[in-house]
């Protein structure tokens, strides 16, 4: 009888313990293991946003694949979808959507355009100036939005602000020797005209020193008889023998502009893909478009 009431001593005991430990146990905190959205109306920045996050940031994306920021309508959806990030990277100025619910302080906060940028700044003017330049393809420009976006980060989540740093400086790293290479590689092309259908590649040109031409206005499925024309035209006057086209262009539209005009088609990209046989990283992107400009 005695050993029974000492087993039963025992397992009460042992009862009362772990209903204390459960009740001093810390409920999961599920706010700090939830990742930060970042959302990139472009993929190219997604990347560099997934790069400089790392494992504490979910970065999604809007455009890839030969898709246009300016095609992007705005919308409650959109919206809402900016809403919902903790930091959004804009593609340019078309992406009034990204702000247009945000007070001047929470814009500040949360919003990374590349128009507002150190090195958009310093540019001469020309490519700034015009709407359609797609500034994230200048490697400067993505080097400052890197930097931005690891300051906003820190802020958001002190607790990882070191491993931030640490991924900032390695995709920093990876940029410059990117600019490096485009500089030494199309230093022997210095002051020379490219031809361009889209004017969305003029930032990206002329920060290495390489003047785009853009004749027409209309994107490479509505071209006229008139922009045929026009581009026949441009390139006769800079004896030019190459047009480059977006890489969306049908393989259809890319023959009859060189039926129509005897000119080399090329295609550049600006959007890449998630597709990871394709342009997948901004570095993969741009080596792609360097290789592209080579041929010249």
């Amino acid at each position: 009888m005695q050993k029974s009431c000492r087993i039963f001593v025992c397992w009460m005991g042992l009862l009362t313990l772990l209903i204390g430990c459960d009740k001093t146990a810390p409920a999961p905190d599920l706010a700090a293991t939830k990742k930060m959205v970042i959302l990139a109306a472009v993929y190219p920045l997604a990347d560099l946003a997934r790069q400089v996050g790392g494992q504490h940031v979910d970065a999604r994306w809007l455009l890839e694949s030969g898709q246009h920021p300016a095609d992007l309508r705005d919308s409650p959806e959109l919206r809402r979808q900016a809403g919902a990030a903790r930091i959004v990277l804009t593609s340019g100025p078309w992406d009034s959507w990204a702000s247009s619910d945000l007070t001047p302080e929470a814009r500040t906060l949360r919003i990374i355009e590349p128009q507002r940028t150190p090195s958009a700044g310093e540019r001469d003017g020309a490519a700034v100036a015009n709407p359609a330049a797609y500034l994230w393809l200048d490697p400067q420009i993505a080097l400052d939005m890197v930097e931005t976006l690891r300051e906003r980060l820190g802020v958001a989540d002190p607790s990882h602000s070191r491993q931030f740093q640490e991924n900032a400086a390695a995709c920093r790293a990876e940029l410059q020797t990117l600019d490096a290479q485009w500089r030494t590689t199309l230093a022997p092309l210095a002051n020379r005209n490219i031809l361009i259908v889209r004017p969305i590649w003029s930032a990206m040109l002329r920060r290495y020193q390489l003047e785009p031409i853009a004749p027409v206005q209309n994107p490479e499925t509505q071209l006229t008889a008139s922009d045929y024309k026009a581009l026949a035209a441009a390139a006769k006057t800079h004896n030019l023998t190459t047009l480059y086209v977006d890489i969306s262009t049908p393989l259809p539209v890319r023959q009859q502009i060189t039926e129509r005009t005897s000119l080399r088609v090329l295609p550049l990209d600006s959007t890449g893909t998630s597709a990871p046989s394709g342009n997948s990283t901004y570095v993969k992107l741009m080596r792609y478009n360097l290789g592209q400009l080579m041929k010249e």
